[in-house]
């Protein structure tokens, strides 16, 4: 097994000296400090091996992986975040099975729900009182774990000598409703955020009604009983290597001078309004109401605080209401691809 790591070590280190390899990341420190962002294409073509031990055993091989990076002294404490995943990894919310436990897998959804960001223990270390030495124990489950005995044969208790810690977060990643089939109801997945995942730069990409694919490593989520033991049933959850937004913000719209030109051009014409109204759901006929109220919902209002103070806010509201087969869900499925954020 040792000789085995050493192979892959040995490999790492090759692809992270590639010049074109190296090149990246040193760019990707200078940018991030200590996140280097590697494209899977690129691990692929440089080693098979590689790419396929990552997908098999991912946890193993990042480790390893950073390992490189580290005796290279290209950074220290590196975490390594991937670009990008093939086609094949990419597995439906509802398809997830035991079969793709512990697997490097992405999912794509759409976020419901974020937590708080809280710390959370990774790895404590304990002394025991009999010899002294200390026992480092890995924090991969939600009860915190202490260590059972003592090479010098001690049990029972054990002095808490430190802990670290790393910020975490919590996400609910839904599924989209545009990729279900007739009246199927949307599935949910945990996921998990750890470290430079959860810092205010990436919250933009995780709020609630933001469009992402979630690449990580599928595990199972003990369930405690009210006994106090642990079920035989597991829940899964994704322990997020990397975010991805599935599409672009308005601070990443890239506007050329001809896009500026025609807007400005737009915005003198009278009647925009009223194109801009005849060009939502083009297809449906007539409710020239509803669609003037859904283009002021898309543009919104402005936030005003009255002498008062109350507070008037910018967003509108609406509500459709009407019998069957009269075109909601097609006019909100046409909203849906202007305001992806919108439901």
């Amino acid at each position: 097994m040792v000789g085995k790591q050493e192979e892959i070590l040995t490999e790492a280190k090759n692809f992270f000296n590639f010049p074109a390899n190296k090149k990246k990341v040193g760019k990707s420190i200078r940018e991030t400090e200590n996140i280097v962002f590697i494209s899977f294409e690129d691990l692929a073509s440089f080693s098979h091996k590689l790419s396929d031990l990552l997908l098999e055993k991912p946890e193993e091989t990042f480790a390893l992986m950073e390992t490189a990076l580290e005796e290279l002294k290209l950074v220290e404490n590196p975490r390594i975040r991937l670009l990008d995943l093939p086609q094949n990894n990419y597995v439906k919310i509802r398809d997830i099975r035991a079969k793709h436990l512990e697997k490097f897998l992405w999912v794509e959804g759409i976020v419901r729900q974020a937590s708080e960001v809280r710390p959370q223990v990774v790895s404590a270390r304990f002394e025991c009182p009999s010899c002294g030495t200390i026992i480092s124990v890995l924090q991969l489950e939600k009860r915190f774990k202490e260590p059972s005995r003592c090479s010098c044969g001690r049990k029972g208790f054990f002095k808490l000598v430190s802990k670290q810690m790393v910020d975490a977060q919590r996400l609910v990643v839904e599924e989209s409703p545009e990729n279900l089939v007739g009246g199927e109801q949307p599935r949910r997945m945990s996921v998990f955020l750890k470290e430079d995942l959860v810092e205010p730069k990436m919250e933009e990409r995780t709020t609630p009604g933001s469009r992402v694919k979630i690449l990580g490593v599928l595990n199972e989520v003990p369930v405690p009983l009210q006994t106090g033991s642990i079920s035989t049933r597991f829940d899964l959850a994704i322990d997020s290597n990397n975010v991805v937004p599935s599409e672009e913000s308005y601070e990443d719209l890239k506007i050329s001078e001809e896009d500026e030109l025609q807007i400005k051009e737009l915005s003198m014409d009278p009647d925009i309004f009223k194109k801009l109204a005849e060009n939502i759901a083009p297809s449906i006929y007539g409710y020239e109401e509803i669609k003037q109220s859904i283009v002021l919902q898309l543009f919104g209002g402005v936030k005003k605080t009255r002498a008062d103070g109350t507070v008037t806010r910018g967003d509108v509201h609406i509500l459709l209401v009407g019998d069957p087969g009269v075109a909601k869900s097609v006019t909100l499925g046409f909203i849906a691809k202007i305001a992806p954020k919108g439901r």
